[in-house]
């Protein structure tokens, strides 16, 4: 191969040198070009924007809910938000409500897993969205996996302070038995409503009410106001929690059964109860004469389906001389274990001024009220007590005023 010759050699050169320049000046003021035309497109872009937000405002001025003010809005929302995911709905509608909605933490408050659509992930992001509010936590094994209670307990691990009403449905104890201890061990100060429910046919180890122990007496009070439970073991909470109880609902059925003496110990925690409603509830009658306690500010009792034997025997374990309004559901009486004994024995209720008596048994009913005094009574209703009144044309009057 021949050696190329120099002179050949900076021709070519000095053409492609050339060549690249062209270029080079042709790509700069191409650029500049691609530069303005992306400058207008911005432009437009920009003016395009706006405008659809002005169509998009003008659009939702059409409807008459766009009308209302932010804080009315925000009312509507909290009536609509229940126990469910309703928060998270709220945000997918529009972004006018998304915003109110993310800017409302008070609608983030309600904690729930009676919808099978909550996740770990919703209840963090719940927690997060709701700030510092006080929080209203459902938990219900009815409606999910078992095993999700355990994770949404420790999810709110570190928002236990900020709990005002818990209710809990689960299927066996150990769920109910897991947040009692975290109650009874964690310093919820703005507890204010506790419900809990146990869903079982096994036999339930009642037990009796723990001491309080020196490190649990060193804590804050909890303002525990309204307490609820169904068939769980009272052995699960400590003393310290009802001192400031105010209303009590306990669900007991005969299949659960709870001692009198261990009801009447339970009872003799909660001396400033006012209001207690016994649904479905019986107890095992003593052997003995129970020691009674007294309940000085307790003025209303409503117990449903007891026996009739039953209730004397609980108003004599009890001191009520504030008791103003009694409402009995007596359940009929079975024939095969009923019989009906005279008793001497009457309970004088000095201060009961209102009675009210639900029994489909004329026997029953004035077993009932034949052992009982009633000096200033004024106000008696009885339901269903002649089978008779029930099929007449007229029914009978609600209520008979005494003078």
């Amino acid at each position: 191969m021949s050696r190329p010759e120099a002179a050949t050699l900076s021709t070519e050169l000095a053409v492609i040198t050339a060549q690249l320049e062209l270029l080079r000046t042709q790509e700069t003021e191409l650029q500049q070009h691609i530069d303005g035309l992306q400058a207008y497109k911005n432009t437009i872009s920009a003016r395009r924007r706006a405008l659809e937000v002005k169509e998009f405002e003008l659009e939702a001025s059409r409807h008459p809910v766009n009308w209302l003010p932010i804080e009315l809005l925000v009312d509507v929302f909290l009536s609509f938000v229940e126990d469910d995911n309703s928060a998270f709905i709220l945000t997918h509608v529009c972004q006018k409500w998304r915003e109110v909605a993310l800017t409302t933490p008070r609608l983030w408050t309600c904690i729930s897993t009676r919808s099978t659509r909550w996740n770990s992930n919703l209840v963090a992001l719940a927690l997060e969205r709701s700030r510092d509010c006080l929080l209203d936590v459902v938990l219900d094994d009815r409606s999910t996996d078992p095993s999700a209670i355990t994770l949404h307990l420790e999810t709110c691990g570190d928002h236990y302070k900020r709990i005002r009403n818990c209710t809990m449905h689960a299927p066996e104890f150990l769920s109910v038995e897991k947040l009692a201890t975290i109650i009874n061990q964690f310093p919820c100060v703005h507890l204010r409503s506790l419900s809990l429910s146990v869903m079982t046919k096994n036999p339930i180890p009642l037990g009796t009410v723990a001491e309080p122990s020196p490190d649990t007496l060193a804590k804050p009070s909890i303002p525990l106001t309204h307490l609820g439970l169904t068939k769980v073991p009272l052995a699960f909470l400590s003393q310290h929690l009802l001192t400031n109880i105010v209303t009590l609902t306990m669900c007991y059925p005969p299949t659960a059964r709870l001692m009198l003496t261990d009801l009447t110990s339970f009872l003799s925690f909660i001396p400033g109860l006012e209001e207690l409603v016994l649904l479905n509830t019986s107890f095992v009658p003593p052997p003995s004469v129970v020691q009674a306690i007294k309940l000085p500010s307790l003025r209303c009792i409503e117990w449903s389906y007891p026996r009739d034997a039953l209730i004397l025997q609980l108003f004599t374990a009890l001191e009520v001389p504030a008791l103003q309004r009694l409402d009995l559901w007596i359940d009929s009486p079975n024939p095969r274990y009923h019989t009906s004994q005279p008793n001497t024995n009457v309970c004088v209720l000095p201060s009961l001024e209102e009675l009210l008596v639900q029994c489909t048994d004329e026997d029953a009913m004035g077993s009932v009220l034949r052992k009982f005094a009633f000096p200033v009574l004024r106000k008696l209703e009885l339901t269903n007590a002649d089978e008779r009144l029930r099929f007449a044309p007229s029914p009978a009057p609600n209520g008979i005023p005494l003078p």
